[in-house]
């Protein structure tokens, strides 16, 4: 039997480890939907590409994305977060559909991830060259292309069911970098790979209550209203 408990956070404070605080005006926290632990593995190929959708949170537009990534996924059985393979990874930022701006760690374009969590630095456009803004509500994607030749433990986020029977536009590549370029369809995996939370700015916040955002905690697979453009 499952139990899951949702919890409306107020995030009027800056996240922690890194980036920079919030001024009058904004807010924040967690900037998008569809983000959750890694619950699987699987054996990935070199240059495999996976292209998971978001929406940006509904409330104002959002600025200083970063994303935050985890070397461990949530043992079956257990529930206890234990240790993938390590890898290395590289990651755009789709938006609109067709335009890519690149993530850095450090200032660098791939980062090795192999004990705890990482967060990226704050994603630039390539567009403007100042912080990625997304409207509120906006539909937007990350692309993540494993570097590492064949990791047999591979962190997975997994999905009730398959992606196109979803309605979900996410897909992958089997060892196909298409980081940034080209199209990945929705496929019939009920796997994809991933930042596990992306946080930024809200522009909210400077009257009224700050913007809030929304965790989820419990033993089944995540998946709630909103997270799919039928419902």
């Amino acid at each position: 039997m499952s139990l899951s408990l949702s919890l409306g956070l107020s995030i009027g404070k800056s996240y922690g480890g890194g980036g920079s605080s919030s001024t009058v005006g904004e807010t924040s926290g967690i900037v998008a939907n569809r983000l959750q632990a890694p619950t699987a593995v699987g054996t990935i190929q070199a240059n495999a590409t996976s292209r998971r959708v978001h929406y940006a949170h509904p409330q104002a537009a959002i600025t200083d994305l970063q994303c935050v990534d985890t070397a461990w996924y949530i043992a079956d059985g257990t529930l206890v977060p234990t240790n993938g393979d390590s890898r290395s990874i590289k990651r755009y930022i789709e938006y609109p559909d067709g335009v890519f701006h690149q993530v850095l760690w450090s200032g660098l374009a791939t980062k090795t991830i192999s004990t705890g969590s990482v967060k990226s630095d704050v994603v630039i456009s390539s567009v403007t060259g100042q912080p990625l803004i997304i409207p509120a509500g906006a539909k937007f994607a990350e692309r993540t292309v494993n570097l590492t030749s064949s990791v047999t433990n591979f962190p997975l986020i997994e999905m009730p069911a398959n992606n196109s029977t979803l309605g979900l536009e996410d897909g992958n590549t089997a060892s196909t970098d298409l980081g940034n370029s080209g199209t990945i369809s929705a496929d019939a995996s009920l796997y994809t790979f991933g930042s596990t939370c992306i946080v930024g700015k809200i522009g909210k916040g400077q009257t009224g209550p700050t913007a809030k955002s929304y965790v989820v905690v419990g033993d089944s697979i995540i998946f709630g209203q909103g997270d799919i453009t039928s419902v």
